[in-house]
């Protein structure tokens, strides 16, 4: 008699029957799957797509989901073949073909796809169809035969299968990684390079004080000024660039609350740095025009300890004279 009421129970999907049912006896499910030749009430609320008595009876006897019936069908089997996406579908919203495609399992995919009514559009949680998750699949994780073999077998009934949001999602990571290794290296080699000059540096002190220790040997030997500003110039717009594509970036990201306080502090810091910047062009810049005049005969303004030599030369010759 409880088991024609439980069975009755899984027709309509009279969720508060089966709860009373299991306060009156609690082994009935056990009992079922036992004396149970055909159909357990498992497979009968399958059938009847009565998602919420599937829910219930699975969560108080998970056993009753491996229980085959005469064909040797599972509860599953015959949700998968009905189409039953709800009854399926697990806590992520993956369905038993979501899962095949992730485990890359060919044989599954193709059983599901060849004799059952599985929606291959149907989404998960995330809201990737079957296609979608077999592109996001971990390189290191596919077998090349059984990913082709998968891609081709889902290909044909899928309808817009790729997410338009996943492809502009995985553009831009890809982006943002190339762009820091750039980065990254722009910074390395620019760094190297001004520490470790071509050629070295000097070693020791020049007696007639052409050079010093530390000095690069390049800027003596090939002494072409105009192309050492030029780089000079050209190292000093990469690091302004990367330090303002930088405080640009921590703006963006900042909450709206805080981005007012942190915008003038940045902006604060960009003045003083493009005015240091500027500083140093101009200087450079006079610096080198100076010694181009200077090669040329034209004497524009001299070094304080010529001055002060010139001063002492002509001290000594007014007193020679007195």
């Amino acid at each position: 008699m409880a088991e024609k009421r439980l069975y009755d129970a899984a027709v309509e999907g009279d969720v508060k029957s089966l709860l009373d049912l299991l306060k009156e006896d609690p082994l009935i499910l056990d009992r079922v799957s036992f004396t149970c030749s055909n159909k357990t009430p498992l497979h009968i609320a399958t059938i009847c797509q009565r998602t919420a008595f599937v829910q219930e009876i699975v969560q108080r006897n998970p056993l009753l989901a491996a229980e085959l019936d005469s064909h040797q069908s599972s509860a599953l089997h015959i949700a998968s073949a009905k189409g039953y996406a709800e009854i399926v579908k697990d806590e992520d919203g993956d369905t038993i073909l979501h899962l095949a495609v992730r485990t890359i399992h060919f044989e599954t995919v193709q059983y599901l796809m060849g004799s059952t009514g599985i929606d291959v559009n149907a989404k998960n949680a995330n809201g990737h169809t079957a296609l979608d998750i077999l592109e996001l699949t971990p390189t290191y994780l596919r077998d090349a035969n059984n990913y082709l073999s998968i891609k081709n077998c889902l290909q044909p009934k899928a309808c817009n299968s790729i997410n338009p949001q996943t492809q502009p999602i995985k553009w831009l990571t890809k982006k943002r990684d190339a762009i820091m290794v750039v980065a990254i290296l722009i910074a390395t080699m620019a760094f190297q390079a001004g520490v470790t000059p071509p050629g070295g540096v000097w070693q020791d002190n020049a007696t007639d004080d052409s050079h010093k220790a530390g000095e690069a040997v390049m800027a003596s030997i090939h002494p072409k000024a105009l192309f050492m500003w030029s780089l000079m110039v050209i190292m000093w717009l990469t690091v302004t660039s990367t330090a303002v594509t930088y405080a640009v970036s921590i703006v963006v990201v900042t909450p709206e609350k805080n981005r007012k306080s942190l915008g003038n502090v940045i902006e604060i810091g960009l003045i003083v740095w493009c005015s240091v910047m500027a500083i140093l062009l101009v200087g450079n810049t006079v610096r080198l025009v100076d010694r181009w005049l200077q090669k040329r005969g034209i004497t524009v303004w001299r070094p304080r300890r010529f001055r002060d030599l010139v001063e002492v030369q002509n001290r000594n010759v007014n007193q020679e004279g007195v």
